[in-house]
């Protein structure tokens, strides 16, 4: 049996419990049973295995029929613990895109959505609610390396794709939920304090560093299993792009409950981004002028030795002029027309070329990265400056701020 355990939370005399209930075996169940679909992800994260489809009887064989099997032992079990209970939340494995709201009460609600069994498309995450106020995980945007504005505010929790982890999810919420029905607002405070406080410092320390730590996970995952130091260019891609782009977080920040410091968190964003744009025209001052350095000097070396002559049979030629046994050739068909060319001038011209080529090609690729580092740094300039401008009254003048939220 894949499952051992329906995970589940029950309400009873007004109080929320979590519990684990054994999965019963079904006895006697019939042939045309077996071979009906069934809504059943064979696996959570694997391609092509969100439902059990529907069979011949004649195709029934042990192979298919366990996992057939524990599709039905764990419908059965959902179905008797509805039953015999007041359900607020239960594990399941249904396939495809299936989003529940466990209401808790009313000011407490999580949305829970799965994509099990749809390879690298399958998801599971949690979403918390405070009268209908997303709780973001503000932290992760500074923690994860690939994490954006995007992935930040989609979801509170995102999950590992196992079973089991129906088990965290669910104590998660209960968690969250029994600290807010013991009326224990400062545990909600302190951990919306904690998020704000963990990116806002995180992005001013970014600013100020040339290296950071991050974790390699692309979303926000409870558990990682990798972790980089990055510097140089590296960093400086990563760093742009998650300053630049950190003032879209305002609008978030200004619906949180009135408890956090909404205008001081949404200020220091602000002066973060003004101190951090002179860094970044600086930056794309430097590398611009990188770029015409190497520019010029690859524009200097294809003027010299046979490489004029290599760009026009290129241009005739094209991709079979890289294997050199062609200039070769064609070089031995220039001594046709000038026997004064010798075979070691040939071979001297052909080493000659190899050694330029090479030189020319390196700079290339140095300019291709190049051009790609000032693509992405012009891009988050342009945006930083958008967003400036669109903040810009809010953060200048503390009463507008407060009359926004």
């Amino acid at each position: 049996m894949m499952n051992q355990v329906l995970y589940a939370i029950i309400r009873e005399n007004g109080k929320l419990t979590f519990v684990e209930k054994p999965i019963q075996h079904v006895q006697n169940v019939s042939k045309a049973e077996l071979c009906k679909f069934h809504n059943y992800a064979t696996s959570l994260n694997s391609a092509y295995s969100s439902d059990i489809p529907r069979i011949k009887e004649e195709l029934l064989n042990n192979n298919n029929k366990a996992y057939r099997m524990d599709a039905i032992d764990m419908q059965h079990a959902i179905s008797e613990l509805k039953k015999n209970n007041d359900i607020v939340a239960f594990s399941h494995r249904y396939g495809g895109w299936r989003h529940f709201d466990w209401n808790f009460g009313e000011k407490v609600t999580f949305h829970i959505y799965s994509n099990f069994g749809f390879g690298a498309s399958s998801d599971f995450t949690a979403t918390f609610k405070y009268n209908n106020v997303i709780l973001a995980p503000f932290s992760y945007y500074v923690k994860y390396r690939d994490s954006d504005y995007g992935t930040v505010t989609r979801c509170t929790y995102q999950y590992d794709l196992n079973y089991s982890e129906w088990k965290h999810i669910m104590q998660d919420c209960l968690s969250f939920y029994n600290a807010i029905a013991e009326n224990n607002e400062a545990y909600l405070v302190n951990w919306l304090n904690s998020q704000l406080s963990t990116m806002v410092g995180g992005l001013e320390d970014i600013m100020n560093s040339n290296s950071y730590g991050f974790f390699n996970s692309k979303y926000n995952y409870l558990r990682v299993s990798s972790y980089a130091e990055l510097d140089k260019d590296d960093f400086w891609l990563i760093k742009s792009r998650k300053i630049a782009y950190s003032l879209m977080f305002v609008t978030n920040i200004e619906a949180l409950p009135c408890q956090i410091n909404k205008v001081g968190y949404i200020k220091r964003l602000y002066n973060l981004c003004t101190k951090f744009k002179p860094m970044l025209r600086n930056k794309i001052k430097e590398e611009k002028y990188k770029l015409d350095v190497i520019l010029s000097q690859i524009e200097s070396l294809e003027k010299q030795g046979d490489y004029p002559l290599y760009s026009r049979l290129y241009n005739k030629f094209g991709y079979r002029l890289t294997n050199y046994r062609t200039i070769y050739r064609l070089l031995h068909i220039a001594k046709r027309i000038d026997p004064s060319i010798t075979k070691a001038e040939i071979r001297e011209r052909i080493e000659k070329f190899t050694v330029l080529k090479r030189e020319i090609d390196d700079l290339g690729n140095q300019k291709r990265k190049l051009q790609l580092l000032l693509n992405s740094l012009q891009e988050d300039a342009k945006k930083m400056d958008d967003l400036l401008l669109k903040n810009k009254i809010n953060c200048q003048h503390d009463s507008l701020v407060l009359e926004t939220v």
